[in-house]
């Protein structure tokens, strides 16, 4: 089964116990027990990995690092190290980002069954909220404003060893995941039909309609003209 590793930059410790219970609540769902959760302390919080793990019980068995930088554009400092940590410490397996302002999404680790180790990398679809859609995955959106961070894993046994996130621009991981779609070509990546991912699920934009019961999350734009 695959391995996969869940990487939070971490700047807003006051949500890692609810990003904890619901990395554990899709975990339990599909019976994953071999995954990591690998949490990049931002360096202005001023707190080590060991006093993190003293204080925050949600952390005892997740690998927690102090990140090289603070506050840096997207993360993006903190993200390539997790991408560098990863390489060196779960060299089988595959990450991806999980931001500390949302939650795992409750069917994420069914791609622990589905992910195809062919791939470099997988793309699948992303919701504000169970009731509205924010972005589909397919081929022609895997680029800047199309693709979110949180729609996408990659497979670290395959991906280039130049990849990595340009720290100094907003969007590095919708152009830097684009540079790469267009180097590896479509068929090295697989796209999922499911919704896999939430954005800001702890933070939601404040234009967002009232949320409604649906089966399925509906296209936020046909609420707006």
């Amino acid at each position: 089964m695959t391995k996969i590793v869940i990487a939070t930059a971490c700047s807003r410790l006051e949500n890692l116990q609810t990003i904890h219970d619901s990395i554990l609540k899709s975990a339990t769902a599909y019976s994953i027990e071999d995954f990591t959760w690998l949490v990049v302390l931002d360096r202005s919080l001023e707190i080590s990995p060991e006093v993190a793990k003293e204080y925050y019980p949600s952390l005892v068995n997740a690998d927690v690092v102090l990140s090289t930088g603070s506050r840096s554009i997207g993360g993006y400092v903190h993200k390539n190290l997790a991408i560098s940590i990863s390489r060196e410490r779960y060299p089988d397996s595959w990450i991806h980002f999980l931001d500390d302002d949302t939650i795992c999404h409750p069917s994420f680790f069914s791609l622990a069954k589905i992910l195809d180790d062919k791939h470099i990398f997988a793309v699948f679809h992303q919701s504000f909220n169970d009731t509205f859609l924010r972005h589909i995955a397919s081929f022609s959106d895997i680029r800047p404003a199309r693709i979110d961070m949180g729609q996408y894993i990659l497979n670290l046994k395959k991906l280039p060893m130049d990849f990595f996130f340009d720290e100094n621009i907003y969007m590095s991981d919708g152009i830097e995941i684009g540079k790469l779609y267009d180097s590896v070509g479509k068929e090295n990546v697989q796209v999922v039909d499911m919704i896999l991912s939430y954005f800001n699920y702890l933070n939601p934009p404040q234009w967002l309609p009232p949320s409604f019961e649906t089966d399925r999350p509906v296209p936020i734009g046909m609420f707006f003209e």
